[in-house]
């Protein structure tokens, strides 16, 4: 089993393993500080043959890490004993869907130390008791008392991933608070877990979840199935995260897409404009002759010149900028705080350095060109811009290729 776990670990996630097959062997290795400094988590079998009762689990958890309990033995009295002793989790052995779900927790918990959770509740002893649980799963924790606490917490942290909130609550309930965070934020990126007394759930969760929950919690529930609901919630979060960057991204050079880059620079547009500002460069760049290269070369040499610009409008853009692919060899560049004489200078730049780049696949080796039109302010709209930019382009093409026109 323990050699199984490590293989799978190390080849489906990445992560060094270190295997001990007895306490002492564990205490020798966790004796060595570097060594120490550097587990993550641990996965301990709860019987081992010098250590029968279960004792390696406090004796790890005394080195602050946390624990995944691997049984062969599951009873009501050990899963308590278990529970108890506030490890991430316990796995039955029994099979290989056992696996799977260790290597899932493992990845979750890993992910979970960056992400921030927000508890929301009058009572200082179940904040306490709910950030106890959180703080086992290595997630961050942050507390309100109540909604109008909760609102300012969120204003300080915009990047809270997931709310818990009570419904009794002074100043604002939970009702309020759930309709003030839906106004602005949705359900696919920030996680509202309502939580309600026992008695009142019939009626509480249903207006609950009309108003935006993510999901409903009755009191008293058990730790095991807060937890269960937590990760389900953040695993549904970063499914979300994954559809949108995989709708947002073309597939082939992993820049933005044409879709993405109307929508995101759009807002960026209209924002510089609403603030009276006009220093901003808006480019169309085409790879010049692509149709002989696939020609000549074929298309996966094609598909590679394509990955080779969009690496380089990628490592150009500063962290402002919005660079985008737009449809065949067709690129958009989005440059902000720049006046003409800046916007020049950045793509004849920019123009130089693609011109000097090499497209390498197999044994083909070729260089390339591109042509690029500029156009300067925002007083018009993103896509009116657009065409002025691509008669820059056009203008570009005429004039014999591998340079830029700039209004």
């Amino acid at each position: 089993m323990a050699e199984l776990l490590s293989g799978k670990i190390q080849a489906e996630l990445g992560f060094e393993t270190t295997v001990a097959k007895s306490m002492r062997e564990a205490r020798d290795i966790l004796e060595d500080p570097a060594v120490r400094s550097v587990i993550f988590l641990a996965l301990l079998d709860l019987i081992l043959p010098d250590a029968p009762a279960g004792q390696i689990v406090d004796f790890v958890m005394g080195y602050g890490i946390p624990c995944i309990i691997l049984t062969g033995v599951l009873n009501d009295e050990t899963r308590e004993e278990i529970q108890n002793k506030k490890v991430v989790d316990y796995v039955y052995k029994e099979s290989m869907a056992d696996v799977k779900y260790i290597l899932s927790i493992i990845r979750r918990i890993h992910l979970n130390t960056s992400i921030k959770t927000l508890v929301v509740d009058d009572s200082a002893l179940f904040r306490e008791y709910i950030s106890d649980l959180l703080s086992t799963q290595r997630l961050q924790v942050l507390l309100a008392s109540d909604g109008r606490e909760a609102l300012a917490q969120l204003e300080k942290n915009p990047d809270i991933k997931v709310i818990l909130t009570d419904y009794s609550m002074p100043n604002m309930d939970g009702y309020e608070l759930t309709t003030h965070v839906r106004k602005t934020r949705g359900k696919d990126e920030l996680a509202i877990i309502a939580i309600s007394e026992f008695g009142n759930e019939f009626r509480a969760n249903s207006r609950f979840l009309k108003l935006g929950a993510n999901d409903f919690l009755s009191k008293p529930f058990s730790r095991e199935e807060f937890l269960c609901r937590i990760n389900h919630t953040l695993d549904s979060l970063e499914m979300f995260e994954e559809i949108k960057e995989k709708a947002h991204r073309d597939f082939l050079t992993g820049l933005s897409n044409r879709h993405y880059f109307f929508e995101s620079g759009g807002k960026v547009w209209e924002d510089l404009r609403r603030a009276g500002r006009n220093d901003a460069a808006l480019a169309v760049l085409d790879i010049d002759y692509f149709k002989n290269i696939n020609d000549a070369h074929g298309h996966d040499v094609g598909d590679e010149a394509l990955r080779v610009m969009a690496g380089l409008l990628h490592e150009n853009a500063r962290g402002k900028d919005l660079t985008a692919r737009i449809g065949g060899e067709e690129f958009c560049f989005l440059l902000r705080d720049a006046d003409r004489e800046t916007a020049l200078a950045y793509f004849q730049s920019l123009l130089e350095k693609i011109a000097s780049a090499r497209v390498q696949k197999d044994d083909i080796e070729l260089g390339f060109t591109v042509s690029i039109g500029v156009a300067m302010g925002t007083a018009a709209s993103l896509e009116e811009t657009m065409v002025r930019a691509d008669e820059l382009l056009y203008k570009a093409k005429r004039g014999g290729r591998n340079q830029v026109q700039i209004e």
